[in-house]
C-alpha cells in the first residue's frame, strides 16, 4: 500500500452524480476530490435514481450499479448486500460506509475480509426518525450499536453533537470531520425563469419530505403568518406516503409550491441564492447538506434550535425553539434576521450566516479524509495506527459513561412540537409579510 493512494468503496448512497438526498451530494463531493488527491475510489449505486454517465465512470470515479429490491424498508439493505458480495472480488483497501442502518452487515468483514478496513459516517440518529414503527425502531438502535462496537474499524461524525452522544452512550469515539458547502454570492440573469419565481419572492424548504424535517409544521405555520411571500419547497419523495399526502393536503390552494427534487450543477443553489429567507426544520441530527448551503449562499436561515442545527450555524441565523414539551424560555424570540431582513432589503443577507463556512469547504473536507494508510499486516489489527482516519480514542478503563440527555426523554415528546415552537415560525413569518 505504500507509495499509491487507497482503493476505496464508497457505500450507502443512491449513487452519483447527486440525485436525491444530501449522502448522494456528499458522495459525489467527496468522491471527486478523492481521486484527486490520489487515490481509486468506486461508488455502489442503484439504477433508476442517478443518470447513468459514459463507462460507468463520473469524473475519475467508477461507478458499479448492483441489483435491490424496490422496497421503502429493504431497498438500502439489500443493495448493500450485493454491493458487499460484488466488493469481496475487489481488491478494496477500505469501505467508507454512509450511515449506520447497514452496519450489522460490515461486522463479518472483520473476519472474512481482515486486510480491509471498515469507516462508517454515522449521519444522524436514525432510530428516532418518525417514520419507524417499533421493528424498524429496535432494527436501528440494533444498526447503531453495530457501528460503535463491533462493525466499524473508525467511525466518522459530522457534528460534534453527534460526536457526543457515541462517547457517551457506548463509550467509542469518533473524528469530528465537517461536511463542506460552496461560497457564492452572485446569481446569475434568468436563473431563476425554469421554476417561474423572482428573486426576494420566496421562502425556501430544500430536503426531502420526511416527518422529522417538520414540513407539516412550517407549512402550517407560514399560512397562519399571512405572508405575502411564496413557499418553495425543492425535494420530494422516492416512495409514496401518507405523510407525503398529508403535506400535499396542507398546501392545497395556498401560496406553497412543490419544486420535487432539485438536483443538477448549481440549480439548487440558485433557488438559495434568489430567496427571501431559507426555512430548516430538521430534526435528528448530523450536518444537513442543505443548511450548509444555505449558510455557503449567505441566506437568512430561519432554523428550528436543536442541538445539531445550533452547532452548524455557530451564532449565526435564527433559531425557534426546540420541538419537544416545555417551556422555551433559553431560546431567542427569533425576530432579529427577519427584522434585519426587512430593514435592509435582500442585499442584507450576504452577511446572515457567512461567517460560520469559514472552516466548511469541501476541499478541507475531503483532504480531512485522506491519511496515510497501514501495511497489509498492520491492517488485520482492529485498531491500526496509521489508516484514513486518525485512531480514536477509546474509552478509559473504569470511566462512567452517562447516557446522552437525547435518549432519556420518551419518544411522544421527542416529536411533538410546542405551542412555543409552533407559534415562533407564525411570528417570525408574519413580521416579513408587509417587509
Amino acid at each position: 500500500m505504500t507509495g499509491r493512494g487507497l482503493r476505496i468503496a464508497m457505500v450507502g448512497s443512491r449513487g452519483i452524480p447527486a440525485c436525491w438526498t444530501g449522502f448522494e451530494t456528499f458522495a459525489e463531493e467527496l468522491s471527486v476530490r478523492l481521486v484527486e488527491l490520489g487515490h481509486d475510489v468506486t461508488v455502489y449505486a442503484r439504477k433508476g435514481y442517478p443518470e447513468e454517465q459514459p463507462g460507468n465512470e463520473f469524473k475519475g470515479v467508477k461507478i458499479v450499479f448492483t441489483p435491490y429490491v424496490k422496497h421503502r424498508e429493504l431497498e438500502r439493505l439489500s443493495h448493500e448486500v450485493t454491493s458487499i458480495a460484488d466488493s469481496l472480488r475487489r481488491p478494496f483497501d477500505l469501505y467508507y460506509v454512509m450511515g449506520t442502518p447497514s452496519a450489522p452487515l460490515y461486522a463479518p468483514l472483520r473476519w472474512l475480509a481482515r486486510r480491509r478496513l471498515v469507516v462508517i459516517n454515522t449521519d444522524g440518529l436514525e432510530w428516532r426518525r418518525p417514520k419507524w414503527r417499533d421493528r424498524g425502531k429496535g432494527y436501528m438502535k440494533l444498526a447503531e450499536w453495530c457501528a460503535a462496537r463491533i462493525s466499524a474499524h473508525e467511525l466518522v461524525s459530522d457534528s460534534r453533537a453527534i460526536r457526543r452522544y457515541y462517547l457517551e452512550k457506548y463509550g467509542r469515539d469518533s473524528m469530528f470531520l465537517t461536511n463542506g458547502a460552496y461560497i457564492l454570492n452572485d446569481l446569475p440573469e434568468g436563473a431563476l425563469d425554469r421554476w417561474g419565481v423572482e428573486a426576494g419572492s420566496y421562502y425556501l424548504i430544500a430536503c426531502r419530505i420526511e416527518p422529522d424535517n417538520n414540513i407539516h409544521m412550517i407549512i402550517k405555520e407560514f399560512i397562519e403568518s399571512g405572508s405575502d411571500k411564496e413557499l418553495v419547497i425543492a425535494g420530494g419523495m422516492n416512495y409514496k406516503t401518507p405523510f407525503w399526502s398529508h403535506v400535499q393536503s396542507l398546501a392545497e390552494g395556498h401560496r406553497v409550491r412543490f419544486l420535487g427534487p432539485v438536483y443538477g450543477p448549481m440549480l439548487v443553489e440558485k433557488l438559495h441564492l434568489g430567496c427571501y429567507g431559507y426555512l430548516h426544520g430538521h430534526e435528528m441530527g448530523g450536518t444537513n447538506p442543505s443548511l450548509l448551503k444555505a449558510m455557503g449562499c449567505a441566506n437568512c436561515a430561519l432554523v428550528l434550535g436543536t442541538e445539531f442545527n445550533t452547532e452548524v450555524l455557530g451564532g449565526n441565523g435564527t433559531r425557534s425553539p426546540r420541538i419537544t414539551t416545555g417551556t422555551s424560555g433559553d431560546w431567542p424570540p427569533g425576530t432579529a434576521c427577519a427584522d434585519r431582513r426587512g430593514q435592509a432589503g435582500l442585499g442584507s443577507r450576504r452577511s446572515g450566516t457567512r461567517p460560520a463556512m469559514r472552516t466548511r469547504a469541501w476541499g478541507r473536507a475531503a483532504r480531512a479524509r485522506s491519511r496515510p494508510v497501514p501495511e497489509p499486516s498492520a491492517a488485520r489489527k482492529p485498531n491500526p495506527a496509521n489508516r484514513i482516519i486518525p485512531r480514536a480514542r477509546r474509552r478509559q478503563p473504569g470511566k462512567a459513561m452517562a447516557r446522552d440527555s437525547m435518549d432519556r426523554r420518551p419518544d411522544a415528546t421527542r416529536r411533538r412540537a410546542s405551542p412555543c415552537a409552533t407559534s415562533w415560525w407564525r411570528r417570525t413569518l408574519a413580521r416579513t409579510s408587509t417587509r
